[in-house]
């Protein structure tokens, strides 16, 4: 009868350990196996200079002011969007716990300041 146990035990020991696996692959192991971006992706390490980067970064605040104010365009409560019921449970959560209830300042309009022009002079500490 023992036997019979230690052999049950010793198959579901395995069936746990195939599934535990399967379930890595699926969930990680994939991964080991993928093909990198820089291998995937036509990559120039050449093409990137401070230059680029700084045109990138202000195209992305550029789209992403353009969306904030397209987004803002329907709003006329005068609460940046923020849906006024949520701003009336915060405060009483705060109060709650002790804590005085403040509001958070408005987001200003840009989302990544653009570097100044060169031409201005820089300050010494």
């Amino acid at each position: 009868m023992r036997a019979a146990s230690g052999v049950v035990a010793a198959r579901t020991v395995a069936y746990c350990a195939a599934a535990a696996y399967l379930a890595f692959l699926v969930l990680w192991g994939f991964n080991y196996r993928r093909i990198r971006l820089v291998e995937l992706l036509p990559f120039e390490a050449a093409r990137v200079t401070p230059e680029s980067v700084t045109r990138a970064a202000g195209m992305a605040a550029d789209r992403a002011n353009a969306q904030r104010r397209r987004a803002r365009a329907g709003d006329r409560s005068g609460s940046g969007g923020a849906d006024p019921t949520i701003a009336v449970a915060l405060d009483r959560a705060l109060a709650d716990i002790g804590r005085r209830a403040s509001r958070p300042p408005r987001p200003a309009e840009a989302v990544h300041a653009r570097p100044a022009s060169s031409s201005a002079p820089a300050s010494t500490a």
